[in-house]
């Protein structure tokens, strides 16, 4: 569990409140080994993520990639 700010696109900044995030994964060596649905998405909406990060993004940088 991780607590964070509100997200840009979420337009709340100034605002009493925070994002309680929960995550929950799985790690592969190869992304051949994603199932076909989640491999059709990456390639479709963000090819970017078929190699790993190098760093991690903020959360600017993933909105500068995909404005809502």
């Amino acid at each position: 569990m991780r607590l964070g700010p509100w997200e840009p696109w979420m337009k709340m900044k100034g605002k009493p409140g925070f994002l309680v995030l929960n995550y929950t994964g799985t790690k592969t060596d190869e992304f051949e080994e994603l199932q076909p649905q989640l491999k059709t998405l990456i390639e479709q909406r963000m090819p970017l993520f078929r190699e790993a990060p190098v760093t991690a993004l903020t959360a600017i940088d993933r909105y500068k990639l995909e404005p809502i």
